[in-house]
């Protein structure tokens, strides 16, 4: 059976590092997705591949690269893109040579986008003309503007929220907007499959689409790619993708679609409503809500076909303790209160007090003003093994207390008896923070952790740049290597139990482990894993999952 008749990706979200274009690909119409601009041919009956290169003279391997959607053979109607902005990148100066042009003088005070309004040009289109301008623009510069052509068109596309296999276009009337309703799908295949819905806001109708938008976007890209490693699988699946506008009744909505009668499996948004919605469905359609994004929901404890994928506090907390008690049974805590600050991880200490004390652990508490100081640590001796642990988790509080902890480390002279213990903040810095947390052999308790120097790292960075011509945003966590994880997640575990998605397939990933437990017969389940991650004198960093 074939697994996938085709990989059509979310027409926005695809974006391709482009090489060389022919006169012939320039003069294609050009529409604009979420923002960018594209070339775009689309495929007429019994054309072949080799018919299209000779047409747009440009080599098939070119084709393939930047439409990977049609390596199981090309079809009618299918469209094909080619990135503009890529092409500014590597186009030759005479390229352009039989353009006609609008000279434009910049005045005090234009902007690039007050510009790109008044000759209704996007940006990708100016600088295709105006390379120089992607440095900026200053008063008395001219740029040439391009006049339109009658054979080409610029037109802002959107995504609406229906599935069907075949690629259409359609135009409104008065309307000059295309709709491509099949972009709500992105693998198709035949016989039963393991059918999956990602609902998520993206905004793709907002002109300036929020930070927030742009990273469900970029989980979702780097879940394509986690797809894309699994599409020769023997096992089906569907993904169906919607942009839920962060609205309930469009949630609603997307629910009564007949597709979402037979989904398996619905990533949710981060929204106590629509979640609750989604959730209601799940209950009566017998399918799985996967809640990434929602860390303090607890729709779990009522729903038995809620996953929540982030491990609860109380949880975690116990993990971390039951770690810390283990690992520094042969050390002594030492407790770092800052008189001047409040201690933000009070009910951490607390717990972790408490699990001390039943285990008859002795523990000191120092003290401090402000900064600690050489001398507050002057009643520690010499040949003691100690773990400082700071009673907040801010970088100011630890940068505070780690001068005096370096020079009483000095002055021990053996590097093994001075250690730290911290919080999932501590993942977040960098720099002498970072060097200085390696040299007091720091360990952090988190969620998850992304080692980006690491050799997955690094490969899941260079497959994400080269699809989308970008680098991931950076963020806490990174979300394309969320969306990746979670897709291995799924598709490791539909790949290990023959084509069956089971939930309590445990996973360690680059970024994010899942390892699902029900809490009861009548809830549904956690994650339960947690990472440690210790950071060693020597630079290198290790990251063990708890679970």
């Amino acid at each position: 059976m074939q697994v996938f008749r085709r990989l059509n990706c979310f027409l926005f979200l695809i974006i391709f590092s482009f090489s060389c274009l022919s006169a012939s690909v320039l003069e294609l119409p050009i529409k604009n997705i979420n923002g960018k601009d594209y070339y775009y041919y689309k495929v007429q009956s019994k054309e072949t591949i080799y018919s299209i290169t000779h047409k747009l003279k440009i080599d098939k391997e070119e084709i393939f690269k930047y439409n990977p959607s049609i390596a199981d053979g090309l079809r009618a109607h299918e469209t094909l893109y080619f990135p503009v902005s890529a092409y500014n990148k590597t186009s030759a100066p005479n390229e352009l040579a039989d353009v006609e042009y609008i000279e434009h003088r910049i005045k005090k005070g234009e902007t690039l986008y007050g510009i790109c309004k008044q000759y209704n040009i996007t940006k990708d289109a100016l600088f295709a003309h105006n390379p120089d301008a992607q440095d900026g623009i200053k008063t008395g510069f001219t740029l040439k503007i391009p006049k339109q052509k009658t054979n080409t068109q610029t037109e802002e596309v959107t995504i609406t929220n229906e599935a069907i296999e075949d690629t259409q276009e359609t135009t409104t009337p008065n309307d000059t907007t295309s709709t491509f309703n099949d972009t709500t799908i992105v693998a198709t295949n035949e016989g039963n499959a393991i059918n999956i819905a990602v609902m998520l806001p993206f905004m793709l109708e907002d002109n300036n689409p929020s930070k927030q938008a742009l990273l469900y976007t970029e989980f979702y890209k780097g879940f394509l790619i986690a797809l894309d490693e699994h599409k020769n699988d023997e096992n089906p699946i569907n993904i169906y993708a919607y942009d839920t506008a962060d609205s309930l009744d469009l949630v609603k909505s997307i629910l009564d679609k007949n597709e979402l009668k037979g989904i398996d499996i619905i990533i949710a948004p981060n929204d106590d409503q629509q979640l609750k919605a989604i959730s209601d469905f799940a209950i009566e359609h017998n399918c799985y809500v996967l809640n990434i994004f929602d860390v303090k929901n607890t729709l779990h404890e009522t729903h038995s076909n809620v996953l929540q994928a982030n491990i609860p506090q109380n949880l975690m907390y116990n993990k971390a303790i039951k770690y810390f008690v283990e690992t520094y049974k042969n050390c002594t805590p030492v407790f770092l209160k800052n008189k001047e600050r409040r201690s933000d991880k009070a009910t951490f200490i607390a717990e972790l007090k408490a699990e001390l004390d039943s285990s008859v652990v002795s523990y000191t508490e120092i003290e401090f003003a402000g900064t600690l100081v050489e001398k507050d640590l002057e009643n520690l001796n010499d040949t003691t093994k100690y773990v400082f642990i700071p009673m907040s988790g801010s970088r100011s509080e630890l940068a505070s207390v780690m001068t005096a902890i370096i020079q009483f480390r000095d002055k021990v002279g053996n590097p093994e008896n001075v250690n730290m213990f911290g919080y999932p903040e501590w993942t977040t810095f960098t720099g002498n923070t970072k060097d200085r947390m390696i040299h007091l052999n720091a360990t952090i308790y988190s969620r998850f952790y992304n080692d980006t120097k690491s050799y997955h790292a690094l490969k899941l960075q260079n497959t994400y740049d080269k699809w989308y011509n970008e680098e991931m945003i950076e963020a806490v966590p990174y979300q394309g290597t969320l969306g990746y994880d979670t897709g291995k997640y799924i598709f490791l575990s539909i790949q290990k139990n023959n084509g069956l998605f089971d939930v309590e397939t445990p996973y360690n990933g680059i970024q994010h482990g899942y390892n699902f437990i029900k809490t009861s017969d009548n809830a549904g389940y956690l994650n339960n894993t947690l990472y440690i991650i210790k950071f060693n004198p020597d630079g290198s960093v290790i990251k063990t999952l708890l679970d």
